[in-house]
């Protein structure tokens, strides 16, 4: 075959693959077992390519895929042009090599912002500065061959020490040029070398290719989107900047089409450098016609014939939605997914690509998502510190292993999966040490030597050290006073000490490995710690695993000669190994893929999806540093981020061969602000005039299951909450309430006192809830810093503390509730008073009564035939009931309703009410027969979402209408949010029937009058 550079266009991947698979079987071969080199850019074209070899052939073998770079260092080898053993390859490389030179000698130009030697911001810099040397490397190859073109001094000296004086790639590639190698040598490299689907390539390398094409026939097989020459016209914004200069341009230019014009300039600079020098290539072109029939071929078309306006075509091959979140948007792609899959029978599951702005941020969703469905599917691209359990333990140990160490950090690292399977900790056993962190008042603190060194009169009382003392003492003595000032918990459970012993042993190696870490150590020794760690802290089905010995594996390679680190420094290179090695390997193995935008470019998938396309994180922009002298001066064919992910999006559309899905986050979840879409996804847009389709906050909206609807949710779980939110509110399905009770024959249903009281407090909140809709994080909240003061909620809680048990009082002020030193002294003695008071107060009922006699008053009270209330009332002395009111809050009809629902279950009609500077007696004129009342509007709140408001019997239809807009446009303002009160007005509709049996119920609800009386 002739020798020569034979470039092939096409608009069709499947085309080229025709060219490539007809020119590798016509090419002759010197041996049987010689392999045919493939250059690609991407894994994901390896695995297609592998997969189109073998539907050609029945089996694939004697294929070498390269990368650019790989490809051009194995002919420098093969040529002995290079040594790969003493070069300089790659970044890893030149990041150890600026460390080690930045730990011998700072630059006096960077000692202001390196102040300390081995540490975060020395790495961070070695990191980005072996970025701008790689990038010197490979588009300014004359900063190799004359460093002193190089401006600034300083970089001049440390570019020659650290890449220079190595063997690299570019001195190969120049002697290469040059003719400087042993002809006969080429023998040794097959006679043709393809280059597939390659649309990018920095100036060397193009310039090495046409220089090896006078020696073996080089076929570059490129993406071309349209058949016109278009690669001089103008995308719209270098059209309007020539246009404000020199004026109309319509003499020169011909308009042509925006999407293709305004993402293809990389694609265009690609060709351009192509011509630019010679030998020009040997051109060939093969494209395909799209028939018009939708939007997408329509699009297509149009890009393919170069045209200002596309055909409008109403359908649903391109789809442009937007979400709340990005699990919305992943149980969006979900529906949409069963939406396509149900209305085309020839697509199957291996027909679909999902990619994603950053797999990394969307993985975690997508398992949550797709894993319990019966969807075969696979993550791709994304990196071993996000997708292996056991590394990112190893980083959360490491992250625990510092002075200041939160109760936050530690919780988390002991919920990594990895740890508890070292420790066999279950998921009760990490409630029970959720619950000892609270009950102990654990904050943080590791040190309690260093936290003293800092802040000599600070209280220990919520620091590791002690939380470790109070454990250890209540496990040996189990006495329950205060030894050598620390207040031992006892309230330990026999099957608990193995729980204790494992956390004090944990806190014990995160202790010792704090110390290792304390001061600089070298790379070495940090690898050797981090070993230990491992076999410490990890379980061994994790640090077994194939993606964890790989992270090792990495690890190891690192020539850590005459590096010293600190712990930040030595997580920085870490951060470095696990972000390069990446899991490439799922790749098409079945079912959907998920990925990045880069691995599947220019692959062509009947559906493909793509999310994340926010105007924040697509096209990536690129950061300009003034330390980056490529930026005084840019060049054609430089490295340009927003450039090249416009070229993908064009790859993207051109690779959809039936259905086109784009998805971006339109909207602030807490605040409902608008967010804009990506710019390519704009212009799209405007383009083809799609509509763009916006999603409720939740799935189980009601608009999901509407006739007609553009929107679509296949889970049934949503369709049920939808359907109950839909009730109807007719006259006659509310008038008698009782009737609505499911009849439970003999038995007695019992009700709990604590249920009914929350469905009292917030009967929307409690129907919602009980119907599966939760706005609320069930788990608890963890706070990290020690109490600074008290506020009246804290301060008062502490006093209904004491009055369940007034030996607390004792042990207060070493038990972690109280801000520290004097404050926390003075505190305690406020609280003192304040019982004092109190107690003085009940004294005014009876001078026998004394907050000691408080206790509980149990419930178990028979409402009728079928229901019964049980539970708990405090406090009661001689079965008379105290309710404190510390908030004044004795007005608010909402607080007496439960205050006369507890005292009438006690069969009683008055109460006392503690308030903070007096005590009432109160009364009221209701029988036991209310009770019943309150049970059948209970029962009825859970099928049914009620609102309590005393002011609706006195409102109109459209006043309260009103009121309800007032109500949460006050509380938003507020920003007291009532997501259940939100959704409620938006889901439901509130007709006069529904607004007549509302008013029906508060009217009989509040229809009591509270009497109080100071004594």
């Amino acid at each position: 075959m002739k020798n020569g550079l034979h470039l092939y266009l096409s608009n069709d991947l499947n085309i080229l693959f025709d060219k490539l698979y007809t020119n590798i079987k016509s090419a002759s071969v010197k041996h049987f077992f010689d392999r045919r080199w493939i250059v690609v850019q991407t894994d994901g074209m390896v695995r297609w390519l592998s997969l189109k070899f073998t539907e050609r052939e029945g089996f694939f073998s004697n294929f070498n895929f390269l990368f650019p770079r790989n490809f051009i260092l194995e002919i420098l080898e093969i040529l002995q042009l290079l040594d790969k053993e003493k070069a300089l390859l790659d970044k890893k490389e030149i990041f150890l090599e600026i460390l080690r030179y930045l730990q011998k000698s700072v630059p006096k130009e960077l000692s202001a912002y390196i102040d300390d030697v081995g540490g975060k911001k020395c790495v961070q810099l070695a990191l980005k500065l072996s970025d701008i040397f790689d990038q010197y490397i490979t588009y300014r190859y004359e900063y190799l061959l004359n460093p002193d073109k190089i401006m600034t001094k300083w970089q001049r000296e440390l570019f020659k020490k650290v890449v220079v004086s190595r063997q690299n790639i570019v001195v190969g590639i120049q002697k290469f040029i040059e003719d400087k190698f042993d002809k006969n040598l080429l023998e040794k490299i097959p006679d043709t070398i393809n280059l597939f689907s390659i649309s990018i390539l920095p100036p060397i390398y193009i310039n090495f290719l046409k220089n090896l094409s006078q020696f073996k026939r080089v076929n570059l097989y490129t993406i071309n989107p349209s058949k016109s020459y278009w690669f001089e016209d103008l995308g719209e914004k270098a059209r309007v900047y020539f246009e404000k200069k020199y004026g109309s341009l319509t003499d020169y230019f011909e308009d042509g089409n925006t999407i293709l014009l305004n993402n293809g300039k990389m694609l265009q600079e690609f060709i351009s450098l192509l011509y630019d020098m010679e030998p020009t290539p040997i051109e060939y072109e093969d494209y395909k016609d799209y028939d018009g029939k939708t939007a997408l071929s329509t699009l297509k078309q149009s890009i393919f014939e170069n045209v200002k306006d596309a055909e409008i075509v109403n359908d649903d091959t391109i789809q442009v939605h937007s979400f709340h979140s990005k699990l919305r948007e992943v149980e969006g792609v979900y529906n949409y997914i069963l939406s396509v899959l149900d209305k085309d029978k020839s697509i199957s599951l291996e027909d679909i690509v999902v990619m994603c702005s950053d797999i990394n941020e969307y993985a975690p969703f997508i398992d949550a998502v797709f894993k319990n469905k019966d969807i075969k599917y696979n993550i791709s691209d994304n990196s071993y510190l996000n997708d292996d359990v056991g590394i990112k333990g190893v980083f959360k140990i490491l992250s625990c292993l510092r002075e200041d160490l939160s109760v936050v950090d530690f919780l988390d690292m002991i919920e990594n999966e990895a740890i508890r399977s070292k420790f066999d900790i279950n998921q009760n056993e990490l409630n029970v040490i959720n619950y000892l962190i609270n009950e102990l008042n654990l904050r943080w603190g590791l040190s309690e030597s260093e936290i003293k060194s800092f802040y000599e009169n600070i209280s220990l009382n919520n620091t590791f050290g002690y939380f470790y003392k109070r454990l250890m003492l209540g496990m040996i003595s189990g006495e329950d006073y205060i030894i050598d000032n620390v207040l031992p918990y006892t309230n330990i459970k026999l099957s608990q000490a193995d729980l204790l012993g494992k956390l004090l042993y944990i806190i014990d190696k995160i202790k010792f490995y704090y110390e290792s870490f304390k001061d600089k150590v070298s790379l070495e020794n940090a690898k050797k710690i981090l070993f230990n760690i491992v076999d410490d802290f990890i379980g061994e089905n994790f640090s077994d695993s194939a993606s964890f010995l790989s992270f090792l594996s990495e690890l190891e390679k690192i020539e850590s000669e005459e590096i010293i680190v600190d712990l930040e420094g030595f997580l920085e290179i870490l951060r470095v190994v696990t972000n390069d090695v990446k899991n490439s390997y799922n790749f098409m193995r079945g079912g959907i893929t998920f990925c990045e935008l880069v691995p599947l470019r220019s692959i062509p998938f009947k559906v493909v999806c793509m999310l994340g396309m926010t105007d924040e994180n697509f096209p990536r922009k690129d950061v300009k540093l003034f330390i980056n002298e490529m930026e005084k001066n840019r060049r054609k064919g430089d490295r340009n981020a927003k450039l090249s992910d416009r070229l993908l999006f064009l790859d993207t559309i051109i690779s959809a061969e039936k259905y086109l899905y784009i998805s971006f986050i339109g909207r602030d979840l807490k605040k409902n602000k608008i967010i804009n879409p990506s710019l390519p996804v704009v212009e799209l847009v405007d383009f083809m005039h799609l509509e763009r389709i916006e999603h409720p906050l939740h799935s189980f909206n009601s608009k999901y299951f509407e006739k007609n609807s553009k929107l679509y949710n296949y889970n049934e779980d949503d369709f049920k909450i939808a359907s109950n939110n839909n009730l109807s509110f007719e006259k006659e399905n509310i008038l008698v309430l009782s009737s609505k009770q499911v009849d439970n024959g003999e038995k007695v249903e019992k009700i709990g006192l604590s249920k009914l009281t929350t469905f009292l407090r917030n009967p929307l909140k409690y129907y919602f809830k009980e119907n599966g809709i939760d706005f609320e994080e069930e788990t608890s909240v963890l706070e990290s810093k020690e109490p600074l003061y008290l506020g009246k909620y804290d301060e008062y809680n502490l006093i209904f503390k004491i009055l369940r048990d007034f030996k607390v009082i004792d042990k207060l002020e070493f038990s972690g509730d109280l801000p520290h030193a004097n404050i926390g002294k003075g505190y305690l003695e406020r609280i003192k008073r304040r019982l004092y008071y109190l107690d003085n107060l009940l004294k005014g009922v009876s001078p026998e009564y004394s907050l000691k006699l408080l206790n509980d008053l149990d419930i178990n009270c028979k409402i009728s035939d079928k229901f019964s209330l049980e539970g708990k009332i405090y406090y009661q002395i001689n079965g008379n009931l105290f309710f404190m009111d510390f908030f004044n809050k004795a007005k608010d009809k909402s607080y007496q309703l439960e205050w006369v629902v507890k005292t009438l279950v006690s069969n009683k009609n008055s109460f006392y009410l503690i308030r903070e500077n007096e005590i009432k007696s109160a009364d009221f004129n209701l029988d036991f027969s209310y009770l019943s009342f309150i049970v059948d509007v209970f029962e009825r709140g859970k099928c049914q979402p009620i609102i309590f408001d005393d002011k609706i019997v006195d409102k109109t239809y459209e006043e309260f209408l009103r009121s309800l807009e007032n109500s949460l446009f006050q509380k938003m303002f507020n920003n007291k949010v009532d997501n259940y009160l939100i959704y409620f007005v938006d889901n439901f509709e509130i007709n006069r029937s529904y607004f007549e049996f509302l008013k029906e119920i508060n009217q009989k609800l509040y229809n009591f009058e509270v009497n109080f009386e100071t004594i």
